[in-house]
């Protein structure tokens, strides 16, 4: 049985020799934790004298994906595959984005309910928008987010944040009356005027829906998903 530990790989081996008892070849392999104690000493076997050896394997996942994915797989099945699939799935990725401003701030409800965090110092990443004015993105600069900072611990490669709350951007609108315009840094309040603490967690009991800010952890990429909210010519509503 292999189990994946940070780009290595432990595999436990039940040693040969005298028929070994099941039940202590769990109890064994549960004391060194991580893994699923039944699953290790069933594709170990149970001939043996019951001692659990534990030796590790670099794959050096980067460049053998497959043999991680495999050992991946054993782990979870007790077996090793015997069947490889290839999936081809279209995505759509807009070529061309309209831009909206310079990202200066952004403030988030975190998804564990129990604080608010800002973020800012983009080093230039841009909100925009899809040519159809539906979806806020954001590109470029930097936008690697402290994960602790949210109250996420163990994270999955894709986390969800918290509720966007506001959103601050500079650039300038000229077609607006000049009380309302010019360049300045704009800052919009999701949720409408009636936006309580209370509707953050609960995405919108009151008012327009709340977008969730999601982060690709991996790629250490924002994302805005969902929400109530619209990009009127005059700028982002509710």
């Amino acid at each position: 049985m292999l189990k994946h530990a940070g780009g290595a790989v432990e595999r436990f081996v039940l040693r040969k020799g005298n028929p070994a008892k099941f039940e202590r070849c769990v109890k064994k392999v549960k004391k060194r934790g991580g893994a699923n104690p039944y699953a290790v000493c069933t594709a170990a076997g149970t001939r043996g004298n019951g001692k659990v050896e534990r030796f590790v394997v670099n794959f050096g996942t980067r460049k053998n994906p497959e043999d991680a994915a495999a050992a991946r797989y054993e782990i979870f099945h007790g077996r090793q595959p015997e069947k490889e699939f290839t999936f081809k799935t279209n995505v759509h990725r807009h070529k061309v984005l309209s831009g909206i401003g310079k990202l200066k701030e952004l403030e988030i409800f975190s998804i564990t309910g129990d604080r608010t965090v800002k973020l800012e110092h983009f080093k230039g990443a841009l909100l925009a928008q899809d040519e159809k004015g539906k979806q806020l993105y954001i590109v470029g600069g930097d936008q690697a987010v402290s994960l602790e900072s949210f109250g996420i611990k163990n994270p999955h490669e894709h986390e969800i944040l918290g509720s966007l709350v506001n959103v601050v951007y500079f650039t300038r609108k000229d077609h607006l009356m000049p009380e309302d315009g010019g360049t300045a840094n704009y800052k919009h309040k999701f949720g409408g005027e009636r936006q309580t603490v209370e509707m953050f967690y609960a995405f919108g009991k009151k008012g327009s829906r709340l977008p969730l800010v999601g982060y690709d952890v991996r790629n250490k990429l924002l994302s805005i998903q969902g929400g109530g909210y619209e990009i009127p010519a005059e700028g982002i509503d509710r």
